[in-house]
């Protein structure tokens, strides 16, 4: 348990200032307790934070300017954000579209852990089909806001006689005229 002048050290950080030593003298013993439960709690969602950073490669950029990142870096900076607080559920629009193979890659396979980790749930939209086959266990593809197949992968293989989902995607997308970019697996 961390010692009163430890609690103060952490939440004081301006000292020799007239106003804050007598705001620090008229704390109470209660409130003193709620900020020292308080810093308790921040250490491990300060590690979490950490590991989330280590893991998606933004260590580095978290003194930068949201507005100075490049598409992929706020792709990470958003995926960490999203995760800060174990969603059971999480919705992924085209998740890793921004990103570079290498780095694409490692999310993937950072997204498989955390779902078999959690439990979580992942409802992905995305054009990417091998990114749907790594993620999807279950698939539904659509056509002009309609669904035209659903199914498994390996389901979805079967029935169109097919190796890939982006074969069984274009399959899809070519048999009926449609406008284009209107296909989405789900």
């Amino acid at each position: 348990m961390a010692t009163l002048k430890a609690i103060r050290k952490r939440i004081v950080s301006i000292r020799n200032t007239q106003q804050i030593t007598k705001a620090m003298k008229m704390v109470s013993a209660a409130k003193l307790r709620r900020a020292q439960e308080a810093v308790v709690q921040a250490r491990p969602y300060a590690e979490k934070v950490a590991a989330l950073c280590k893991h998606l490669e933004i260590t580095d950029l978290l003194d930068t300017r949201y507005g100075h990142l490049s598409s992929g870096q706020k792709t990470r900076v958003a995926l960490a954000k999203a995760l800060i607080n174990d969603p059971e559920l999480l919705l992924l629009d085209e998740p890793t579209a921004s990103l570079d193979p290498d780095v694409a890659d490692r999310v993937r396979s950072w997204l498989t852990d955390y779902r078999t980790r959690t439990g979580a749930a992942l409802l992905v939209s995305s054009h990417n089909m091998p990114e749907v086959e790594r993620l999807c266990d279950r698939v539904i593809v659509l056509k002009q806001g309609q669904t035209v197949a659903e199914g498994t992968p390996a389901a979805l293989l079967r029935r169109y006689g097919r190796a890939t989902l982006e074969d069984v995607f274009l399959d899809i997308a070519r048999t009926a005229p449609s406008s284009p970019g209107s296909e989405r697996i789900v």
